[in-house]
């Protein structure tokens, strides 16, 4: 896929600005996603025209608001090929779903000593819920080593998982070192393990 940058950052208002006399290089989409304009405006026209519970009211307005909500829920489930729209879950940002996520699973999935494993490349919100559950419900953090290139090291990570690893949660493409991990490679990896 042959993507247009400058015509993709021309969307984003922010990106104009300049700090420091340079232009703004914005990494950190895993805490805060900067928004195009479409969006601003989209907001904008909402809190404006329509803005009311989702959800929670039986007046006209809930119930436009409510309906949309379900109408986007139907078009990423089918987007994503999910089995259904009730498998689709709204959250504010990557930290309040790694929350969610890890409380979840590693209650259902998990007993004490066994393990967890992450890269030593993640983003804090991809180590500090890890780092939590593990010591709440006696679990083994582990963390895959990264090469001198910032490659993650796969024959430490070989090492890392075994028969115990309950839980694989590590980042496809870092938004610290801009590497992108051989997902497939790694899965395959993990699905050789008996669980």
């Amino acid at each position: 896929m042959n993507l247009n940058i400058k015509k993709i950052k021309k969307d984003f208002p922010i990106l104009k600005q300049r700090i420091n006399n340079k232009k703004i290089i914005y990494l950190d989409n895993a805490t805060t996603v900067q928004k195009p304009k479409l969006v601003i405006e989209s907001v904008n026209k909402f809190i404006k025209t329509k803005y009311s519970s989702i959800n929670r009211g039986i007046y006209t307005l809930s119930n436009i608001n409510t309906n949309s909500i379900e109408e986007i829920r139907i078009k990423i489930s089918k987007f994503i090929h999910s089995n259904s729209p009730e498998e689709i879950i709204f959250i504010k940002n990557t930290t309040e779903g790694i929350n969610l996520l890890s409380n979840i699973i590693t209650k259902k999935f998990t007993k004490p000593k066994d393990n967890i494993i992450i890269s030593l490349m993640e983003h804090h919100s991809n180590i500090v819920p890890w780092y939590y559950i593990s010591k709440k419900l006696n679990l083994e953090l582990r963390i895959i080593k990264i090469k001198k290139n910032g490659k993650l090291d796969i024959k430490h990570f070989k090492k890392l998982i075994d028969n115990n690893t309950k839980i694989l949660s590590i980042t496809h493409v870092s938004n610290i070192l801009g590497i992108i991990n051989p997902i497939k490679k790694i899965i395959k990896i993990a699905k050789k393990k008996k669980y």
